[in-house]
């Protein structure tokens, strides 16, 4: 009788451990699925902000009569368009296929820029890691950085990508030389900026939530580290060690 009673418990115990285990997984999915939609919904908030801003580029070409500068921008537009809905469908993409989008953006925007120029540093040795990166989440940084920063000086327009392992971590800093970030915010359309930024910041959450890691973002308005200089720098970081195997 004893050995029945202790069985029983037992066996009790067991089933309300097993529901329970089996409802935090359920509920784990759960989150994983809905920080994906998520995830994809503000992949399409991005798209019509940045569509927005080429738009209106090909409508001053159009209207200060640079119509060879327009026929140029718009072609590369075109061709940007199918690259950032072929990676909306993606959870992750490598640090080769980030690097070419960025590529094909900022030369897309020196057409408007005449006096910009940038450059994206990779180290050989990163492409060996096989690193990953989610999608169109530099994009909107580099954006950020060419129409609230860099639009509002009028000396040589320079930006620098660098791409460097920090710790154990992949960092992507976006250095320029701009008004900085705080003139920005007074300077410029302040509800497009903090909406992007905000849009990143939500994104990171959510990446951080369904693969269950940690990644770091910073914005440093350069006049903090020096008086005299102007501009911002942006990092963001993903942790190395991670394996990606969902996607």
């Amino acid at each position: 009788f004893i050995l029945l009673i202790v069985g029983g418990v037992f066996t009790l115990a067991y089933t309300i451990i097993s529901q329970r285990v089996k409802l935090f997984k359920e509920r784990e999915m759960a989150e994983k699925r809905m920080a994906k939609l998520e995830m994809r919904a503000l992949h399409a908030q991005m798209n019509p902000h940045f569509i927005f801003n080429c738009l209106n580029s090909i409508s001053e070409m159009i209207l200060t009569k640079d119509n060879n500068n327009a026929i140029k921008y718009l072609s590369k537009f075109a061709g940007l368009i199918r690259l950032t809905l072929d990676q909306t469908k993606k959870s992750w993409i490598s640090i080769e296929s980030t690097v070419d989008y960025l590529h094909k953006y900022l030369e897309m925007e020196k057409i408007r820029f005449s006096d910009f120029d940038y450059k994206i540093l990779l180290p050989p040795h990163i492409s060996n890691y096989g690193i990953y990166f989610p999608p169109l989440i530099i994009q909107p940084l580099v954006e950020n950085s060419l129409w609230h920063g860099l639009s509002h000086i009028s000396t040589d327009k320079i930006l620098i990508i660098e791409f460097k392992i920090v710790g154990n971590n992949l960092q992507c800093e976006i250095n320029d030389n701009g008004v900085g970030y705080y003139a920005s915010q007074f300077n410029n359309t302040r509800t497009h900026e903090s909406t992007g930024i905000q849009n990143i910041l939500d994104r990171i959450k959510l990446i951080e939530m369904k693969y269950n890691l940690k990644m770091g973002f910073q914005i440093i308005d350069k006049s903090e580290l020096d008086p005299q200089t102007t501009g911002t720098i942006v990092r963001l970081s993903v942790p190395l060690e991670v394996t990606y195997s969902e996607f």
